[in-house]
């Protein structure tokens, strides 16, 4: 990460290796989750995609569009390649409420809570997650002309912070990413610990 907090701008860039498809045991995971929240047993295990590497690089660069006291706005854009994701993609992020400056390179010992706002357009070029492993071809899989050539993404939530803990909620809303089917979303709630 490239932190110029006198610019307001940020690089990012990230490698995710790993393996996708039964190897992964996201299945164990996902039962065991639903099991431990008494919730019905999620369906469809038996169709996942075969074995394969996962190896991704990712770049992100973000920009200051306006920063007040309550509020600012940044604008982003990133690219992802490699044998999970080929896409590029543009989009904004809004904050409201007390906050540290987005850039700030410290992070603040005050109590934080605000509201966000974030907004995607990404253009696709491969998606093994539908479209199957570079290396290990499965049945269970779409064409490229079956994929939707751009998806728009967008979430919304709340942060409250204090010190080295950090709470959000979010609601992601996403466009159809396969032609034939529909838009969906999901909720996040995650619990962060600064180090």
């Amino acid at each position: 990460i490239s932190n110029d907090e006198k610019n307001k701008q940020r690089l990012s860039s990230e490698i995710d290796l790993g393996a996708i498809g039964p190897c992964a045991k996201c299945e164990e995971e996902q039962k065991g989750i639903h099991k431990m929240l008494v919730n019905i047993q999620p369906l469809g295990w038996e169709f996942q995609i075969s074995n394969d590497l996962m190896l991704n690089y990712r770049v992100r660069w973000e920009k200051s569009i306006f920063s007040t006291r309550f509020a600012d706005m940044n604008g982003m854009a990133e690219m992802n390649v490699g044998t999970i994701y080929d896409n590029i993609g543009f989009g904004a992020n809004m904050r409201l409420g007390k906050m540290q400056a987005y850039f700030e390179n410290e992070r603040s010992k005050k109590l934080q809570f605000y509201l966000f706002g974030q907004g995607w357009v990404k253009a696709l070029a491969y998606n093994a997650t539908l479209q199957g492993g570079l290396f290990n071809k499965s049945i269970y899989t779409l064409s490229a002309n079956e994929i939707a050539p751009f998806v728009l993404r967008g979430s919304m939530g709340t942060v409250l912070a204090y010190k080295q803990v950090s709470v959000e909620y979010c609601r992601v809303f996403i466009t159809r990413e396969i032609r034939t089917w529909w838009a969906h979303g999901w909720g996040r709630l995650n619990l962060l610990v600064y180090f």
